[in-house]
């Protein structure tokens, strides 16, 4: 589960794959996710790398 700054985040949205890199041999595939948490919202992405297990990373924060 995701977390921000110790706090669990509540996925709010379904997944939008982007991948890319096919071009190159570099592949690159995220799965990103809108989240809220206590104090906003949030856009996170977990990348596919293998074997390697899913980890969650921060792309922004909604303003508002």
């Amino acid at each position: 589960r995701p977390l921000h700054e110790g706090r669990p985040l509540m996925i709010i949205s379904r997944a939008e794959r982007i991948e890319a890199g096919w071009f190159d041999g570099a592949l690159a595939s995220r799965d990103y996710h809108v989240a809220a948490g206590d104090d906003g919202c949030y856009w996170i992405f977990r990348e596919h790398c293998g074997d390697a297990p899913a980890r969650w990373y921060l792309h922004g924060i909604f303003g508002g």
